[in-house]
């Protein structure tokens, strides 16, 4: 009695040319189709996305002139969408926005995408499951890093905190930059945004309350 073969997952790469032949190469699976090699530029994507009319689309945050949100807010809006995995360098703002877009169906950093985790990941895509990044631990913070941020989230700058802490400027430089760091983000701006949206810090309604613990 003959048995119906499955059909292999369609895939189509979005990424730049070095890191997208790793890629291919850990999907080279029967179970998987990587269609049309590896999709180098933004302006080529669309035109993949309606040739190949792939089940997953492996995306890089790193394709040159990629803007990933508004990236995904066009896909979500394709009937069918692509089951879309993003994969960036660090965990950012963007990363955690696009889990709530409706393409979005995993999140993974660079440097996971290149072992043997991204078959299985995207075998779960395939199937409907979702595989998103948690984002940063609280505990990863320290005391002083927390009381920064909290005024950060104040609206205040360098320079008032420095004088808030009694702390020399250079200081709270360094400062901003090791929550930078655990965060995931490049700016302070993004830092704010960040631990608001998961909660590290609250917004006050009175600007004048800098008494917080540091």
């Amino acid at each position: 009695m003959r048995r119906d073969v499955p059909q292999p997952t369609r895939i189509l790469l979005a990424s730049q040319p070095g890191l997208g032949s790793h890629l291919q190469q850990l999907l080279a699976d029967p179970c998987f189709e990587v269609t049309n090699g590896v999709i180098a530029t933004v302006e080529d994507l669309a035109q993949a996305l309606d040739r190949t009319r792939p089940d997953v689309l492996l995306l890089d945050d790193a394709l040159p002139g990629l803007d990933a949100l508004a990236a995904l807010e066009a896909i979500s809006r394709r009937k069918p969408f692509p089951r879309v995995l993003l994969v960036a360098a660090t965990y950012s703002i963007d990363l955690s926005l696009a889990q709530e877009l409706p393409a979005c169906y995993g999140t993974l950093l660079r440097e996971l995408a290149l072992t043997p985790l991204l078959p299985p990941v995207v075998r779960g895509i395939a199937a409907g499951s979702t595989y998103y990044l948690p984002p940063p631990k609280p505990s990863d913070l320290t005391p002083h890093q927390y009381g920064v941020l909290r005024l950060m989230a104040l609206g205040l700058d360098t320079y008032q905190l420095a004088q808030a802490l009694r702390r020399s400027i250079n200081s709270i430089y360094s400062v901003q930059g090791q929550i930078r760091r655990k965060l995931g983000v490049e700016t302070n701006q993004q830092a704010i945004v960040t631990a608001i949206r998961l909660r590290l810090v609250a917004v006050l309604k009175n600007p004048d309350q800098h008494n917080l613990p540091v």
